[in-house]
């Protein structure tokens, strides 16, 4: 499988994040939630940690799967980080088919954990370029709600190449 390329939302233009400014990242967002680094995120102030509610740290929320074959299921994983002094719940709603109720999918993050959002997609129903987008929304005050995209180009799978005859 082709590796994802990370982007990061957060600015005007996207941005390459690295594996490990990933990891450190993350690794920073577990020394927040245990309280042995201060916060300096604008999104923070006192007043959160005073209330003590869930911080969802996202250090990556598009992947770019570049080129993929037709016909098989491409994978995305999102690591999501609790910064927060209570659990972290992530809902994503997907809508129901030919008008039935509407399905929701929770995901619960304990305070300085952390959990990865998954997102697969069947090839087989695409062609071309394919923007998906799955939203979540959160019990985060500061990020009440969030997608997360997937692009890649599906190719059609090449046909085999007959053998001369010898």
């Amino acid at each position: 499988m082709p590796r994802a390329r990370c982007w990061s939302i957060d600015a005007t233009q996207p941005k390459r994040v690295t594996k490990a400014a990933a990891c450190l990242a993350a690794a920073a967002a577990l020394l927040v939630g245990s309280g042995l680094l201060l916060r300096s995120w604008p999104a923070w102030s006192p007043a959160d940690g005073a209330r003590g509610g869930a911080q969802a740290v996202l250090p990556c929320r598009h992947r770019d799967l570049g080129r993929v074959p037709q016909g098989g299921v491409v994978r995305a994983v999102f690591p999501v980080t609790n910064a927060g002094h209570r659990r972290l719940i992530l809902t994503r709603r997907t809508p129901g088919c030919c008008g039935g109720p509407a399905r929701s999918q929770q995901v619960f993050v304990p305070p300085g954990g952390s959990a990865e959002l998954r997102v697969e997609i069947d090839t087989a129903q695409w062609f071309g370029q394919v923007d998906y987008a799955l939203r979540y929304t959160t019990n985060d005050p500061a990020l009440p709600q969030f997608a997360l995209r997937v692009t890649a180009v599906v190719e059609a799978p090449r046909p085999p190449t007959p053998h001369a005859a010898g």
